[in-house]
């Protein structure tokens, strides 16, 4: 078997039947789905054991328990009863597009190297029915040796970090390096893309092959309005994960200056001196907005 979709689900009657009938549409179709239900109390289960008894590719697990553990902890869970070589991810309320599983076939044939790949995702409001799809910027198109992914994506933002349903990757390395870290409520799946990235070459394609939905009941709205278990603000979330990836980078690779420069001017921001914070402030700030006029130049040139 080549791929091993993993479906975490909480809650989702509404739009489950859809994202599970957007696996099936694959024009690729040499995969499994595991649906992890993560203690459901609406009909989320009985959906997808209805799918699962009409579609043998398709098995349903629940946490011993019952209860709810979290997106994180549901993914690894699933990766460890997987039996595909690739794994892949999609959200009980998103869409992977016809094309999704044979585009990153077929990048993973051209970069035999890569042992991750990753591409843009299509956001849709679904209050308005507006698109938009990402940008990943200068990265795309290329295969990346580590950590370069870790400097210019997930610290720098050259490009935009990778929706979880645009990624795909090699089952063996996700447990090589543990999975998800099963703590963090926000950016836990960063935390499996640090580990990646930081470790093994990584091929970032330009097409855009999965839909993420906005509506109320997304992690993005629950996080903005504190509906998120253990919530801390966004800001010092985004603190924790930085402090979390520089102990990981030191505990797990190899010194990098510029990783570890970029690293601290963005840690700087958090500093308890004011001074240094309003420098490592101003001084991202810059740096951000060069780089991306830098792009848009490059690119525009690029269509002449």
């Amino acid at each position: 078997m080549q791929f091993s979709i993993i479906m975490p689900v909480l809650d989702q009657e509404r739009y489950l039947a859809e994202a599970i009938g957007s696996v099936q549409a694959q024009t690729f179709d040499d995969w499994e789905l595991l649906v992890v239900d993560d203690g459901s109390t609406d009909a989320s289960l009985a959906i997808a054991q209805r799918f699962a008894r009409d579609d043998p590719r398709i098995r349903v697990l629940r946490h011993r328990d019952g209860g709810r553990h979290g997106a994180a902890a549901s993914r690894n869970f699933a990766i460890r009863q997987a039996r595909g070589r690739w794994l892949a991810f999609l959200d009980g309320d998103d869409l992977f597009l016809p094309r999704h599983l044979a585009t990153h076939v077929a990048a993973f044939a051209a970069w035999p190297q890569a042992r991750c790949i990753y591409g843009a995702t299509r956001w849709l409001d679904e209050a308005s029915g507006a698109t938009r799809d990402e940008d990943l910027g200068p990265v795309a198109g290329h295969c990346h040796a580590p950590p370069d992914l870790v400097r210019r994506i997930i610290v720098n933002h050259e490009g935009e970090v990778p929706c979880t349903n645009m990624v795909t990757m090699e089952r063996a390395i996700a447990l090589e390096v543990g999975g998800f870290e099963e703590a963090f409520n926000l950016f836990e799946d960063q935390t499996l893309w640090v580990k990646v990235f930081a470790r093994h070459p990584v091929g970032v394609i330009a097409d855009c092959c999965a839909i993420y939905r906005q509506h109320p009941r997304s992690t993005s709205a629950r996080s903005e309005r504190g509906d998120l278990p253990g919530y801390v603000s966004p800001q010092e979330a985004s603190r924790q994960f930085l402090c979390w990836m520089r102990d990981w980078l030191d505990q797990h690779t190899a010194p990098d200056a510029a990783l570890d420069g970029a690293l601290g001017l963005w840690l700087d921001r958090f500093d308890a001196r004011a001074t240094v914070r309003l420098k490592a402030r101003l001084r991202v700030r810059a740096a951000m907005v060069g780089r991306r006029l830098r792009w848009r130049i490059a690119r525009r040139f690029s269509r002449r």
